[in-house]
């Protein structure tokens, strides 16, 4: 709304541009990331769709500030109404790779899954008739029914839940390493839960609230 109060200025841009975190130098960059979100919408989603991005929109000659300029007309003839909607469509993926482009976890995400399952695994073990345990052997060890690695999400996923995201935040993603273990009961599940916090796996400060949910007690019936 400020570049369009701003009449989409060269200047004005660069200096919205700026406040963004977009360094003017990095048009590389900026060209990589435009192009994997043409490919995005072409492939993920217009696949099913009679529809295709207008030639003035992909245009390698566009660069990122005609499509400011474009998204940000005051314009109200049709033709340059579709195509501002086309040029903040692509903006807005845009937007999300750049975030992701620049995000620590994934860019480590497979040595952060493996530091992460190297501290569960020395607590796994197997007895001689196959059966799972969690602990260390001689102590109470809790059975278990399964240990499973939930796949690394995919670029192309993260992205799309992004965009059905308001925020649109990668820090919104907190499922991007996730494992899973079956217990028998509830207690014994609440006996794995005691066990990871109490060898340091897992720390109640690091919990968001709102994403974690309590189904195995009804803590209402015990107070």
């Amino acid at each position: 709304e400020r570049l369009r109060l701003d009449g989409g200025s060269r200047e004005a841009i660069k200096k919205f541009l700026s406040s963004y975190g977009i360094s003017l130098e990095d048009e590389e960059k900026i060209y990589k990331i435009k192009a994997e979100a043409i490919e995005f919408i072409q492939t993920h989603l217009l696949k099913d769709e009679e529809l295709e991005i207008p030639e003035q929109i992909r245009s390698p000659q566009t660069d990122i500030y005609c499509l400011l300029q474009i998204a940000t007309s005051s314009s109200q003839e049709k033709g340059d109404i579709l195509l501002q909607k086309w040029a903040c469509a692509l903006l807005r993926v845009m937007h999300t790779i750049y975030h992701l482009e620049d995000d620590i976890r994934f860019k480590y995400i497979h040595h952060i899954q493996e530091k992460i399952l190297s501290k569960i695994k020395k607590y796994i073990f197997y007895d001689e008739n196959g059966q799972m345990y969690l602990g260390q052997k001689g102590n109470d060890v809790i059975p278990l029914v399964t240990f499973d690695l939930k796949r690394i999400k995919e670029r192309e996923s993260i992205i799309v839940k992004l965009l059905h995201k308001r925020e649109n935040i990668v820090t919104e993603i907190t499922d991007v390493v996730g494992i899973r273990l079956i217990a028998k009961s509830k207690l014994d599940a609440l006996k794995i839960v005691n066990f990871l916090v109490k060898e340091n796996i897992l720390s109640y400060p690091n919990s968001i609230p709102g994403r974690t949910k309590n189904t195995l007690l009804p803590l209402d019936e015990l107070e």
